[in-house]
C-alpha cells in the first residue's frame, strides 16, 4: 500500500494550470466593447491600462458576451440586436460602438470567469437497494451539463447498442458544424460568433466513420467525469441516473473558465431542447466563483432561476470548495486565514484588512480580485494601500478610481489597482449600491501582503480570489484574508436561494490505480462533511446547501484526450504531475477509462443523477418540489456539526419522501404526526445579527427518520426565550420553514426556540445574537480597526470551521486541497 507523497501538493498548481496559468483578469474578449467603457476608464486617473487591456482584448467566440436585461434593449429600441435568453434577460455579444452609457441605459453584466470547480458512493445512499425497490434508473429524463466537454466515444455514454446517449451537445467557441443550421442559428452560432450542434445521429455517424476527431474534445476531462456521475453507464462504477440520456454543453473558454453569458445560454440550449424532446431535464453546473453579491441578485442568478423555472426543469449547483481554514502559514497576522472574514467598520476608526499574496518561490504575475458587500444604509470609502506605508486616495461610494505601483512609490513591481464603489457607472459588474469590486493586476513578489483600507460605518463582508499564478493554479491556497470564517463561503450561482446548492460529504479513503497498487489518503470519513465543502449561509441568511452528498474521492470516466499517461495531454485534471508514490505512475488513474477526482463539482451531479431518479415517474416536477423533497429526505451527516445544513443524500429515503407526497396529494396517505427524538432544528448561521432576519428549518420526521407532516401551520406552536421574534413561513412535508429576526441593538444575547406539535415539546435549540463573527467567537465588543496581528504559530494547521479546535497539519494535510483544485475549474470566476 503507498501513500501519497507531501509534494503532491505542487500538482495543485500544475493541475489548475489550464483555468488561470494567466496575468490576465479576463481572458481575451471577456468584457464590454470599447465604446461602453471608454467612459468609464475616464473616470480612472490613470486610465486603467491593464485592466482596459483585458477588456477590451478582441475575441470571436461567446466570451466577448455580456447580460443585459430585455427591457433596457426594448427601451433603447436595441430588441433587434440582442438574443432573448429568459423573460427579463438577453445577451448581447457586442455593443455598437456609437452607444453611450448615458443614452442607452442598457447595462451589462461581467465578471473575471468563473471556474469548474462512485461505487462506495452508491452504498453510502443506499442507491442499488433503491433501483432495486423502485426500478428507476433515470429513462425519460435528460441530465444536462454544462462544463468542459464530453468524451463521446467513452463507453459510459453509449447505449447497450453502442449508439450515443448523448442526445445534443453544444460546443461553444467551435466553427459551426452546419449540421443544424436553423438551430445554429437561433443560438447565435455564426462565423463570428462560433459555435456547434452536434445531434445523436451526427455523433454516431462520425463514430462510424473513424471521425471522432472531428467531433468536439473534453481535453481536461472535468465535463466527462460529471456528466458519469449523474449518468454514466457502468458496471464497476455506475452513474446514479444510468438510464438517462445526455445534452451537453462545452462552454469553458482555453483557460478552462465560463464567462456567464455561456452558462446562461448552455443552460437555456438544455432545458429547450429537452423541452422539444417532450422529456423532463436536470441541468448541473460545477462552476462558480467568489465574485458577486452571494444574495441571488446577480443577473446570472437571476438568469439561472427563471430558466429553470416550470414543470420539468430543475438546476443544480456546487456550492464550491472555499470551506476550510489555515493556521500556521504565518505568525504576522490574525489566524485562522481563508478566503472570506467579515468586518465591522466604526465611523471612528478605519478598518485595515491585510490582503495576502501566497507563498511561492519568488516573484510572480497575476491578479488579487476582492469583492465587498456592505451592509443596507451603510457609505464606505475605500482605499487600498501597500503595506509598504502607502495607499492609494480613498474611493467615495458612488465612484471608480485607477492606480498604478508608481502612485504608490513601489518600485521593482509593475502593478495596477482598480477599484469600483458601488454603481459607479451603468457597467459595474453585478454590482449594487453596497458592492465595492477591486482589482490587484500585474506582478509583484509572492507573499507580500496589501491592505483594504475601509472608512465609515457598516458591516463588510469580504471575499478574496486570485489569478495566474496568485491562485488555486499557481498556489496552494491561492490569496488569503486573516480572521477568515468558514460560513458564508457559498460560491455565486450557488447562493440563489432558489436554486438547489450541494455540499460534499467524505466518501472512500483509498483506491487501486491502474497497476494495482493500493493509494491511500486521509479525509473525512463516510458521511461527514468534507473540510473543503464551502458553507452558507448566503448573504440573506439563507440555509445553504440543501443537501450534501459524496464528493470525496470519486471514481467516474476519464476523457481519452485527458488521459495523463499520454505525453501528448497537457491540462488533464487528472494528472499529478509526478507526486504519486511512485512519480512514473499517475495514480489517480484507475482503468483505461476512469479516475478519480473530487470535490463539491463531484457531489453536484449525484443529487442531478438523483433528480434524474424523481422525474422518470413524476416528469411534471419542478425545481422547487425537487428542493424541497431533498430537504425532506435528508438524514443526519455522520458527526453533525453546525451549517451541515439538512444533511446528506439518502436516495433510497429521496424516493420514499417523494411516493409520500404523490399519495398526500391523491389523499390515499394520511399526514404523520412529526416524532420529538427524530425532529431537529438547524439554522442558516451560527449566529444571529442584531435588527435582522434569518432563515430556520425544523426537519420533521417519523420515529423511522422518514419525511413526516404536513399538519398544516394551525398546528404548531413556536415559543422565543430572548430579544427576537418568529413566524412560521410554511409547511411542506418534511419541514417547517420558521422566519427568526433580532431585536435591535440585542448583540451578546442569547435566544432559545421552542416549537410545539399539538401542544407537545418537538423541538428546541438555541442561537446566539452577535454582530459579526468575531464577536459570536470571541465575545468582543464593538469596535472598528481590529487588530488583525496574531502570534506565530508553530507549523501548519487548518481547522473545518472558525471556532474548531486546531489540528496539526504539516505539509501532508494540504495534499487533499491539492486534489480538490483537479476537480474543478474556477467558475470564470466555481
Amino acid at each position: 500500500m503507498s501513500k501519497l507523497r507531501p509534494v503532491l501538493l505542487s500538482f495543485a498548481a500544475l493541475a489548475c494550470l489550464s483555468a488561470s496559468a494567466t496575468a490576465d483578469v479576463f481572458p481575451p474578449g471577456q468584457g464590454p466593447s470599447t465604446a461602453a467603457w471608454a467612459q468609464v476608464f475616464e473616470q480612472l486617473p490613470q486610465k486603467g491600462r491593464k485592466f482596459r487591456d483585458h477588456v477590451f482584448a478582441a475575441d470571436s467566440s461567446l466570451a466577448s458576451a455580456q447580460l443585459v436585461r430585455w427591457e433596457d434593449a426594448l427601451s433603447a429600441g436595441r430588441e433587434a440586436e440582442v438574443q432573448r435568453i429568459s423573460e427579463h434577460w438577453a445577451i448581447h455579444r457586442s455593443l455598437p460602438q456609437d452607444w453611450s452609457l448615458e443614452s442607452s441605459s442598457l447595462r451589462g453584466s461581467w465578471l473575471p470567469g468563473r471556474r469548474a470547480l462512485m461505487n462506495q458512493a452508491a452504498v453510502q445512499m443506499n442507491l442499488e437497494a433503491a433501483q432495486e425497490d423502485f426500478g428507476l434508473d433515470g429513462p425519460g429524463a435528460i441530465v444536462g451539463v454544462v462544463a468542459t466537454g464530453i468524451d463521446v466515444a467513452h463507453p459510459d455514454f453509449l447505449d447497450s447498442a453502442g449508439k450515443s446517449r448523448v442526445a445534443w451537445l453544444l460546443a461553444l467557441g467551435r466553427s459551426p458544424a452546419e449540421l443544424h443550421p436553423e438551430l445554429e442559428e437561433e443560438y447565435g452560432c455564426t462565423e463570428s460568433n462560433d459555435c456547434a450542434i452536434y445531434s445523436a445521429d451526427d455523433i454516431d455517424a462520425l463514430i462510424a466513420s473513424g471521425l471522432v476527431g472531428a467531433l468536439p474534445r473534453d481535453i481536461n476531462g472535468h465535463g466527462s467525469h460529471v456528466a458519469s456521475i449523474a449518468a454514466g453507464r457502468d458496471e464497476k462504477f455506475p452513474g446514479v441516473a444510468p438510464g438517462s440520456d445526455l445534452i451537453i454543453v462545452q462552454a469553458s473558454s482555453s483557460l478552462g473558465e465560463f464567462t456567464d453569458a455561456a452558462i446562461a445560454v448552455g443552460t437555456r440550449f438544455i432545458f429547450e431542447q429537452a423541452t422539444a424532446m417532450g422529456r423532463p431535464a436536470v441541468v448541473n453546473l460545477s462552476l462558480g466563483s467568489s465574485l458577486g453579491p452571494h444574495d441571488g441578485s446577480s443577473p446570472i442568478e437571476q438568469v439561472l432561476t427563471e430558466l429553470a423555472s416550470g414543470p420539468g426543469r430543475a438546476l443544480v449547483t456546487a456550492v464550491g470548495n472555499s470551506g476550510e481554514v489555515y493556521e500556521g502559514l504565518t505568525g504576522s497576522y490574525g489566524e485562522p486565514l481563508g478566503g472570506h472574514t467579515d468586518v465591522w467598520v466604526a465611523e471612528s476608526l478605519p478598518a485595515g484588512i491585510p490582503v495576502l499574496t501566497p507563498q511561492g518561490p519568488n516573484y510572480g504575475s497575476g491578479a488579487l480580485l476582492l469583492w465587498v458587500e456592505v451592509s443596507d444604509g451603510a457609505q464606505l470609502e475605500v482605499a487600498l494601500a501597500n503595506a509598504r506605508g502607502s495607499q492609494t486616495d480613498w474611493v467615495k461610494p458612488g465612484e471608480a478610481a485607477g492606480f498604478t505601483n508608481e502612485d504608490l512609490g513601489d518600485e521593482g513591481v509593475d502593478f495596477e489597482v482598480t477599484i469600483f464603489n458601488g454603481e459607479a457607472t451603468d457597467a459595474l459588474p453585478d454590482s449594487t449600491s453596497s458592492s465595492i469590486f477591486l482589482v490587484i493586476d500585474g506582478s509583484w513578489d509572492y507573499g507580500r501582503p496589501f491592505e483594504l483600507l475601509l472608512r465609515g460605518q457598516g458591516q463588510a463582508q469580504i471575499w478574496v480570489e486570485g489569478r495566474g499564478s496568485f491562485g488555486l493554479g499557481g498556489s496552494l491556497t491561492g490569496p488569503l484574508l486573516p480572521r477568515a470564517t468558514t460560513s458564508q463561503t457559498v460560491l455565486v450561482p450557488a447562493t440563489a436561494p432558489e436554486l438547489i446548492s450541494v455540499g460534499s460529504v467524505g466518501n472512500r479513503r483509498s483506491w487501486r490505480d491502474y497497476t494495482g497498487e493500493l493509494v491511500f489518503i486521509g479525509g473525512e470519513e463516510r458521511g461527514v462533511r468534507s473540510l473543503f465543502s464551502s458553507l452558507g449561509p448566503n448573504l440573506d441568511a439563507r440555509i445553504k446547501p440543501e443537501i450534501l452528498a459524496p464528493g470525496e474521492v470519486i471514481v467516474a470516466a476519464m476523457s481519452s484526450s485527458a488521459d495523463p499517461r499520454d505525453p501528448g495531454v497537457v491540462f488533464s485534471q487528472f494528472s499529478s504531475a509526478g507526486s504519486c508514490a511512485d512519480p512514473s505512475v499517475e495514480c489517480l488513474v484507475v482503468d483505461d477509462e476512469h479516475a478519480v477526482s473530487q470535490g463539491t463539482s463531484m457531489a453536484s451531479p449525484v443529487v442531478a443523477g438523483a433528480i434524474a431518479l424523481l422525474m422518470q415517474r413524476q416528469p411534471e416536477l419542478t425545481n422547487q418540489q425537487a428542493k424541497d423533497l431533498l430537504i425532506a429526505s435528508a438524514v443526519p451527516t455522520t458527526r453533525m456539526q453546525a451549517l451541515d445544513g439538512p444533511g446528506r443524500l439518502n436516495i433510497e429515503s429521496l424516493l420514499l419522501a417523494q411516493e409520500a407526497q404523490l399519495e398526500l396529494a391523491d389523499e390515499s396517505r394520511a399526514p404523520v404526526t412529526p416524532s420529538s427524538e427524530q425532529s431537529r432544528i438547524i439554522f442558516a448561521d451560527r449566529f444571529l445579527r442584531p435588527g435582522a432576519s434569518a432563515e430556520a428549518l425544523v426537519l420533521l420526521r417519523s420515529e423511522e427518520g422518514r419525511a413526516a407532516g404536513p399538519l398544516g401551520r394551525a398546528a404548531y406552536r413556536v415559543l422565543v426565550d430572548g430579544p427576537a421574534s418568529v413566524e412560521i413561513v410554511k409547511e411542506e412535508l418534511g419541514q417547517l420553514e420558521l422566519e427568526l429576526r433580532a431585536d435591535e441593538g440585542s448583540a451578546m444575547e442569547n435566544v432559545q426556540l421552542k416549537i410545539f406539535v399539538e401542544e407537545r415539546l418537538l423541538a428546541q435549540a438555541e442561537l446566539e445574537i452577535a454582530v459579526d463573527s468575531l464577536q459570536a467567537e470571541f465575545g468582543l465588543p464593538l469596535v472598528g480597526g481590529c487588530d488583525w496581528s496574531g502570534a506565530r504559530g508553530p507549523g501548519l494547521q487548518r481547522s473545518a470551521r472558525a471556532d474548531a479546535p486546531r489540528r496539526e497539519g504539516g505539509l501532508a494535510s494540504l495534499w487533499l486541497l491539492s486534489l480538490v483544485c483537479l476537480c474543478f475549474f474556477r467558475r470564470r470566476r466555481l
